[in-house]
C-alpha cells in the first residue's frame, strides 16, 4: 500500500499531539532561571517557546514535579514565576508577563466631607455645603469667613481681594444670588466690601451653587448661596464673644 506525502504528515502531525497530550516527565529543580527551565522543557516534550527576555531573564523557579503532562507543568509554572502560556498550535507556545487585573467598584454616591478644609462638603451633584460651626481657617484668613471662605472654591475668584467682591465662572457680582433664610440681600458687607456683613456663628449652613441651581432660585445665572441659620430653640441660654484685630462680634 502506497502513502502519499500529504498523508505521512498527517499521521506524523497526529502522533506528535497525541505524544505531547500523553508524554509525562518529571522535573526536579531548585532556584534556576526560568528561561533555563523553559529550555528543558522544550527538549523534553517537543515544544517551542517565544517570549521575550526582558522580562524572563530575572525570574527563578523552584519545581518538584513528578510524571507531569506538558500542561500540568505550565499551569505550575504560570502560578510560581506569574506569568500566562497562550497556545498557538500543539508545538508553539508565547510566554506573557502576567499582568494583574484591578477590580473596578461602581458608587452610586461619593461625598467630601473635607474638601480643602473641615467643614466644607462638596456633594454629589457638585454643589458644595458649608458648616460654619466646624469650618476650619483657610490659608491667608485671620477668622472662618463665610463669603471668603467660597473664595478658595474652584471658579471663584475676587478680583479686588475683597470679602464680598464674588465672580463666580466668569460671570459678573450682580450674578450672585445671596439668600439670608430665604430673603434676597443686596448689600453683604462693610468697609467698602473688606469686610463680610455675616457673623459665621450666626449661620448653621451654606449651600453654595455654582452650576445648575434648582427653579426656585431663578434670576441669577452665575451662583446661588443660601445662608441658613438655625431653626432649633436652644434649651439654656448661651454666649458666644469673638475679636480679632479688625472686628469684634458676640452673640
Amino acid at each position: 500500500m502506497k502513502l502519499s506525502a500529504s498523508t505521512c504528515f498527517l499521521l506524523l502531525f497526529s502522533f506528535s499531539c497525541f505524544a505531547q497530550n500523553t508524554l509525562k516527565h518529571t522535573l526536579k529543580y531548585n532556584d534556576v532561571n526560568l528561561s533555563f527551565l523553559l529550555e528543558e522543557i522544550e527538549n523534553m516534550y517537543q515544544v517551542r517557546f517565544s517570549y521575550q527576555d526582558k522580562f524572563i531573564r530575572h525570574k527563578r523557579v523552584s519545581i518538584d514535579k513528578k510524571n507531569s503532562t506538558l500542561k500540568q507543568l505550565l499551569v505550575t509554572i504560570s502560578a510560581k514565576a506569574s506569568v500566562r502560556f497562550e497556545k498557538i498550535n500543539d508545538t508553539y507556545y508565547v510566554v506573557h508577563q502576567h499582568v494583574k487585573t484591578i477590580k473596578s467598584v461602581v458608587l452610586d454616591t461619593i461625598v467630601l466631607n473635607q474638601y480643602l478644609t473641615t467643614g466644607i462638603r462638596k456633594n454629589a451633584f457638585g454643589n458644595f455645603t458649608v458648616l460654619p460651626a466646624s469650618l476650619g481657617i483657610l490659608a491667608g484668613l485671620t477668622e472662618a469667613d463665610v463669603l471668603e471662605t467660597l473664595q478658595q472654591l474652584p471658579g471663584v475668584v475676587s478680583p479686588n481681594e475683597t470679602a464680598t467682591g464674588l465672580i463666580v465662572r466668569g460671570g459678573k457680582l450682580d450674578q450672585n444670588r445671596l439668600l439670608y433664610d430665604h430673603i434676597n440681600i443686596y448689600h453683604n458687607g462693610h468697609f467698602f466690601g473688606m469686610l463680610s456683613a455675616f457673623n459665621p456663628d450666626m449661620i448653621a449652613k451654606v449651600s453654595f451653587y455654582n452650576q445648575g441651581t434648582h427653579p426656585k432660585y431663578d434670576e441669577r445665572v452665575s451662583s446661588v448661596i443660601d445662608l441658613q441659620t438655625s431653626n432649633k430653640i436652644a434649651s439654656k441660654p448661651s454666649f458666644s464673644i469673638g475679636i480679632n484685630g479688625i472686628n469684634a462680634s458676640a452673640i
